[in-house]
């Protein structure tokens, strides 16, 4: 079980950090983009909520957010099971 939440918060992070591929709509400078609070992001549906770009608007625009062990620990604590339970909920 812990390999496994391991290797979905690798892979979380990974979606979030992108893979390079550039281009894309939105500001240039994630610092430009409106800022999502945590309380916005959990009432957004679940097909946005998860998208790369909300999860990157969400970790750039928060200060929060700015130390990557802090960002890991949300991942881990709040999104993790929030999309644990989001999924629960649509079967």
């Amino acid at each position: 079980m812990t390999r496994l939440l391991a290797s979905g918060l690798m892979l979380l992070a990974l979606a979030v950090a992108g893979c390079g591929g550039g281009g894309g709509a939105g500001p240039a400078n994630p610092a430009e983009a409106e800022p999502l609070t945590v309380e916005q992001w959990r009432t957004m549906p679940e097909k946005e909520k998860y998208a790369d770009e909300t999860m990157a608007r969400l970790m750039n625009t928060n200060p929060e957010f700015e130390d990557t062990e802090a960002w890991e620990t949300f991942l881990r604590d709040v999104v993790v099971p929030e999309r644990a339970k989001d999924r629960g909920s649509n079967r």
